[in-house]
């Protein structure tokens, strides 16, 4: 056995039962703890430091590892790696057009920095140990961070208002227009305008989820136009111009007159087409024609359709003291251009009814078809006349009988003219006179109208037995033996003549005038079977008796030799008398006229000169006689 030197000191001796390393293994524990706690802290501390202004590790965005990159190099990285402003296209499609746009184009745009912000920021916790555990969680687990992308709806709205403009159209109304003679519609088109609502809807959906791109269908909203309908409108213009519009008329006799008439080239010239609004407001076509342009050929129409009024003629029912019509009265008309142009414009549209009348104003004639005896004051027979025509030809009894139809039925108004050759008018064949034996030149010689005087003698022995006041009134050259058949003896004849050759109106006139408060009725009658004609006044007799004295014949002359002329139409032997002799000489006739208690009113002497009168006998040709 060894042992230790003295001079070394001996250790003390423990006490048995206490094991000392039940002391030192807890120190040795603690020392380690504090010692790893140093390390890890030292570590942490070197570990911060070199991280420091970079990501930490397990830190990404948008697919790229942002882990030990600084700011400034994480968002170049993740600027080049986004693509999707780039690559993904939108395509719009309506119907077969389309239009491309990329996502940058409708406003998507990438934030890098900002991006790249939040993953620097991402592993800061609120503390040491809670920015430790973020740490140490994208070390081990990963931590994505959301790309920082930028829509702006805006951009996406105008983009998409150029293509509204490209798609829209305004609703467009039907259409009429007339070229020549064609009738020219178009239809009414819908207005379409983008659904720009649901358009963005759609693409804002994509958008936020990132999808890459893909195809849109446009929708459009429909406006419907105000005008949808022109084809009526058409039709009532082709009816207008489907053929041609006449007019007619008749004429005072109601012979038919025309048919004039108005071509469809014509009418589609004056139609004219004008836009206007219906009662709703809606748009319209208005159509209408103006035809005054004919005016001037209806007024040159017009001188030849004016028909005066004609007044009725009427004789008198003693019986009943009515009126009886003998011929009707007629409306006098003339012209109304205005009316007729407005009647055809409205046949213009119309498609079966495309025959006008001419329009006309009328005239009611003073003595309508409707008047009373009592609305004139006629109530009886005031005065007559009845003349004989025994041993006239049939020449010169067709005249009387023809020139006393144009008096009968007439009436004549208070303080009116009676005139003879106005109501007579033309003595020529177109009026139903024939040729006869006629006075001309102090001759009788052949002529149109011979007998007339016959009519106007006896018209002037009724006003003059009536007191009607006579205007104007020549007798004849010589006596005529007609006006003195019957009893009746000279002075009372009233000749009617011709004083130019070339003229067949009466030169010579006999009137009376109507000096009563009524009216005047005028009848006449041709008796043939009496050889005689009559004149019938019907009025009112004022109150006034007329007194005709007996003719008294002063300075008597004889007649003068009898004169021969040559007749073509005679055989040799043959004559024929055609005019007789008469005593020439001066006839005085009074008439007086009294009121209702014998007072005069008037009293007067009508004086007639006769010149003495040869008997002409119509020899053959060759008679010894004629010179």
């Amino acid at each position: 056995m060894t042992t230790l030197p003295a001079s070394e000191p001996q250790p003390a001796q423990p006490r048995r039962g206490l094991n000392p390393w039940l002391v030192r293994i807890p120190i040795l524990m603690f020392l380690s703890a504090m010692l790893f706690a140093l390390t890890m802290t030292v570590l942490f501390v070197m570990y911060q430091v070199s991280m420091a202004g970079r990501i930490f590790p397990g830190v990404s965005a948008y697919g790229v590892s942002l882990g030990g990159m600084t700011q400034p190099e994480a968002e170049t990285a993740l600027a080049a790696a986004f693509t999707y402003d780039d690559e993904a296209v939108f395509t719009f499609r309506y119907e077969d057009r389309f239009w491309q746009l990329t996502a940058g184009d409708l406003g998507v745009s990438f934030d890098a920095a900002a991006t790249a912000m939040a993953a620097s920021t991402t592993s800061n916790g609120d503390g040491a140990a809670d920015h430790l555990a973020q740490q140490l969680a994208a070390w081990f687990n990963g931590v994505t961070v959301q790309p920082v992308v930028n829509y702006d709806e805006n951009i996406a709205r105008e983009q998409l208002a150029d293509i509204a403009l490209e798609i829209g159209q305004p609703p467009q109304n039907a259409t009429l227009t007339i070229d020549g003679m064609e009738v020219i519609t178009t239809p009414a088109q819908p207005g379409i305008t983008l659904d720009m609502d649901t358009a963005l809807a759609t693409l804002n959906a994509q958008i936020t989820n990132l999808e890459p791109g893909g195809e849109i269908a446009l929708s459009v909203i429909e406006s419907e136009p105000e005008r949808v309908d022109v084809e009526s409108t058409a039709a009532y213009i082709r009816a207008a111009i489907s053929s041609p519009v006449s007019l007619v008329t008749t004429d005072a006799d109601g012979n038919l007159l025309g048919p004039w008439r108005i071509s469809p080239e014509q009418i589609a010239a004056a139609l004219t087409i004008t836009e206007t609004t219906t009662d709703a407001g809606a748009p319209a076509y208005d159509v209408s024609v103006n035809l005054d342009s004919f005016a001037a050929s209806l007024a040159e129409l017009a001188p030849g359709l004016i028909v005066p009024p004609k007044n009725g003629r009427f004789v008198f029912n003693d019986e009943t003291g009515e009126l009886q019509q003998l011929e009707p009265a007629v409306d006098g008309r003339t012209l109304n251009v205005a009316e007729t142009i407005a009647q055809i414009e409205e046949a213009v549209f119309t498609v079966n009814a495309r025959t006008v009348q001419l329009a006309y104003d009328y005239e009611r004639p003073q003595y309508h078809n409707d008047i009373t005896a009592a609305e004139l004051g006629i109530t009886e027979m005031v005065s007559s006349s009845r003349t004989f025509y025994s041993g006239s030809t049939a020449a010169r009894r067709k005249n009387i009988e023809v020139g006393a139809s144009f008096y009968n039925g007439v009436i004549i108004a208070p303080g009116e003219n009676f005139s003879f050759n106005d109501l007579v008018g033309e003595i020529s064949e177109d009026t139903g006179f024939v040729e006869g034996a006629i006075i001309f030149g102090g001759r009788t010689v052949k002529g149109i109208g011979g007998g007339v005087c016959q009519v106007s003698t006896t018209a002037y022995r009724a006003a003059f037995s009536g007191g009607y006041e006579i205007m104007e009134r020549h007798s004849h050259g010589y006596r005529v033996g007609y006006y003195e058949q019957g009893g009746s003896g000279p002075g009372l004849d009233a000749a009617i003549y011709i004083t130019d050759p070339g003229d067949r109106n009466p030169g010579a006139d006999f009137k009376f005038a109507n000096n009563t408060d009524y009216h005047l009725l005028i009848e006449t009658e041709f008796m043939g079977d009496l050889d005689a004609l009559e004149f019938r006044f019907y009025s009112t007799n004022p109150g006034h008796t007329v007194e005709i004295s007996e003719p008294i014949v002063r300075n008597v002359t004889q007649p003068l030799q009898t004169v021969y002329e040559v007749n073509e139409n005679l055989q040799p032997g043959q004559q024929l008398q055609v005019d007789w002799s008469q005593e020439g000489g001066d006839v005085i006739v009074t008439r007086i006229i009294r009121d209702d208690v014998g007072n005069i009113l008037e009293r007067r002497d009508y004086g007639t000169f006769y010149q003495p009168w040869a008997a002409v006998v119509q020899v053959a040709p060759g008679d010894s006689r004629a010179s």
